[in-house]
């Protein structure tokens, strides 16, 4: 779920104190949306991903 907080500018927003938290926080047609937490299909690709780059790396 996503949250929209209110529509400011992109100099506001680079000053908010907490858009470097987790979940991260994203400037989108003016507003302020924090990004959803990846669920269990989401690690399970990563970790895949993660996988397969580091085979081709260690090649």
């Amino acid at each position: 779920m996503t949250i929209a907080v209110k529509k400011i500018i992109l100099g506001q927003f680079l000053k908010l104190p907490y858009i470097d938290e987790s979940p991260a926080w994203e400037y989108i047609n003016t507003e302020v949306v924090q990004k959803p937490m990846g669920g269990g299909k989401h690690s399970l690709l990563q970790k895949r991903l993660v996988a397969a780059i580091d085979a081709v790396g260690s090649n």
